[in-house]
């Protein structure tokens, strides 16, 4: 997955409890990571949880390059708006 932007970055993107991604029998994934169906989380390499966005966001590849430019210290791709749009900021999930 490529983010504009932020070049030499390398994402792997899964999706989990859908056909064709991770299994998720008792759907306890969204529960646990606190995000809906449609909801996103960005793990970093460690297991720590750097981002989520508890549902759909409107402008998904601008919210995820603005989230890893803020994650990297980089400039951030997108303008202003909290990182997705779900009012999380990256200070209360502890980035």
């Amino acid at each position: 997955m490529r983010v504009e932007g932020l070049s030499g970055i390398n994402l792997t993107a899964q999706r989990i409890g859908t056909p064709g991604g991770f299994r998720d029998p008792a759907n306890a994934f969204g529960e646990s990571y606190g995000i809906s169906s449609a909801g996103a989380v960005l793990v970093r390499p460690d297991g720590f949880v750097a981002w989520r966005a508890e549902a759909a966001v409107a402008r998904p590849q601008e919210a995820l390059a603005n989230v890893l430019g803020r994650i990297l210290s980089a400039a951030p791709a997108a303008t202003g708006g909290t990182p997705g749009g779900t009012g999380d900021s990256l200070r209360e999930i502890g980035v």
